[in-house]
């Protein structure tokens, strides 16, 4: 997957940058009004812990988005 620390990828996007991917495009979504449903997905990492934060970001990036 994309995230730097996966085991599996060969990307190296942060989280941060994960956050600001989702919500930019969440953000386009809203502005044109576009529906949006999204799913967590991806992440092979061995200690399901240290996926959790990962994955939080596209809740995160939803709620910025759309809580406003």
């Amino acid at each position: 997957d994309i995230h730097q620390d996966d085991e599996l990828g060969y990307f190296d996007v942060s989280t941060q940058a994960i956050f600001e991917r989702d919500r930019f495009l969440f953000q386009l979504m809203k502005n044109r009004g576009i529906p949006v449903a999204a799913v967590v997905g991806g992440g092979y990492r061995t200690n399901h812990a240290d996926l959790v934060p990962i994955h939080m970001q596209l809740i995160k990036a939803a709620t910025k988005v759309f809580a406003s």
